[in-house]
């Protein structure tokens, strides 16, 4: 049998990096969610996927708009039309105060078939229809120290293990895998360790003896863990919310099951390119506009541009400020096909007057005025100051 697991959707975040579409006004971004998410359901229809899970954090929102909110409940309805079950697990952004509610607790409430909402810890065995097929499911919905009534990590940690062990021990057959919302220890953000803040709890690795694997939500880059012994991962957001995302590939996981062997394959989203180029045009006599298009021209022969959203952020001397022309630049990145250049940011870099270091109190006043000169680029103003500067000095020095 076949699972997808689909990471953390957000619909309604990333709405700074698009732009109103002009036939259905909704932001860019909240489309480009809504195709990525159609292109999963595609391909379980494709595939034969009967399960579908979502690791939490459905909308970026704690009280989505009514555009986001009618939009995934198509595909919700969609979903149980097609006789997939949708398992949801809740996120630290479906939570209203601590769990008092949610903001998908209208889909428990409607009872649609084959719809799964799991805002308490729960086991689930999936299977085809043969029953000599199974994938056994832990739910481990995010929780916080004070949600679970605990002051420390440990304490946190101690009643989430001795809760997972129960689960484990209610298993008889089949691969055992736990999906959830939480953080986990050994967490890698490029080369920093990432730390869950004061009331997050952190799981670490030792407490998942016994599973076949442990897939993640909440963290969004795409990370491997621990390839084995488990497999614990965190499977990664839908979508690039922001610039920060602008090279993090994206996937969901395949988890297939084969005469009692378990595979797990990652397939990778078809999401929009996001690019934040700086170009430093600081050091450029010549126009700076022709520079910047020549390095974008550069640019897109390196990377996708077609429906790219870009930002430029540009150094560039004091000079030259005037003679860039950011009209011309939008207008080549509309030749690139870009789908939205969200802003060109100009920063004007100064050139600072170094002090030499062999000038000092107690060098001769002309003398030091004669190295320091050495610091003025422009011959003739150079030559100007020195004459008249030394006539300055020594005239000070007869009075």
């Amino acid at each position: 049998m076949k699972v997808v697991i689909l990471g953390d959707t957000h619909f309604g975040g990333g709405y700074s990096l698009g732009k109103i579409d002009s036939h259905r006004q909704l932001n860019t971004r909240l489309i480009d969610f809504s195709n990525t998410f159609n292109y999963v359901v595609d391909y379980m229809i494709d595939n034969g996927v009967r399960h579908f899970i979502i690791t939490g954090d459905v909308f970026e929102y704690r009280r989505p708009q009514a555009s986001e909110l009618s939009l995934f409940s198509e595909k919700i309805y969609r979903l149980s039309e097609l006789g997939i079950h949708t398992h949801i697990v809740i996120g630290n952004h479906d939570l209203i105060q601590e769990q008092r509610a949610t903001t998908i607790d209208v889909l428990r409430r409607l009872k649609l078939p084959k719809v799964h909402v799991y805002a308490d810890i729960d086991s689930v065995a999936c299977d085809d229809g043969d029953t000599s097929d199974i994938i056994n499911f832990i739910f481990f919905p995010f929780r916080t120290k004070r949600m679970l009534d605990c002051k420390t990590n440990d304490e946190a940690v101690n009643r989430l293990s001795d809760r997972l062990r129960y689960e484990i021990r209610g298993i008889s057959k089949g691969p055992k895998i736990l999906v959830g919302h939480f953080m986990l220890q050994g967490t890698m953000l490029g080369n920093t360790v990432l730390e869950g803040h004061g009331g997050e709890v952190v799981l670490p690795q030792s407490m998942f003896k016994g599973l076949d694997a442990v897939v993640m939500g909440h963290i969004h880059p795409h990370q491997i863990v621990k390839k084995s012994g488990p497999l614990i991962t965190y499977v990664g957001s839908m979508e690039r919310k922001d610039f920060g995302d602008a090279k993090d590939h994206k996937y969901f996981l395949l988890v297939e099951t084969c005469n009692e062997d378990i595979a797990f394959k990652f397939e990778k989203l078809p999401v929009r390119p996001v690019y934040d180029i700086t170009i430093d045009q600081s050091l450029v006599k010549e126009s700076v506009t022709n520079g910047c298009i020549r390095f974008l021209r550069d640019h897109a022969k390196r990377n996708e541009m077609l429906g790219a959203i870009v930002r430029i952020n540009i150094f560039i001397n004091e000079k030259s400020l005037y003679d860039l022309d950011k009209d011309m630049i939008r207008a080549f990145l509309k030749k690139l096909n870009v789908h939205n250049c969200v802003n060109i940011h100009t920063q004007v870099v100064t050139k600072r007057q170094l002090r030499k270091s062999t000038i000092t109190e107690r060098i001769d006043p002309l003398k030091s005025f004669i190295e320091y000169l050495d610091l003025v680029e422009d011959r003739q103003m150079r030559e100007q100051m020195r004459q008249v500067g030394s006539k300055i000095i020594k005239e000070r020095r007869v009075t």
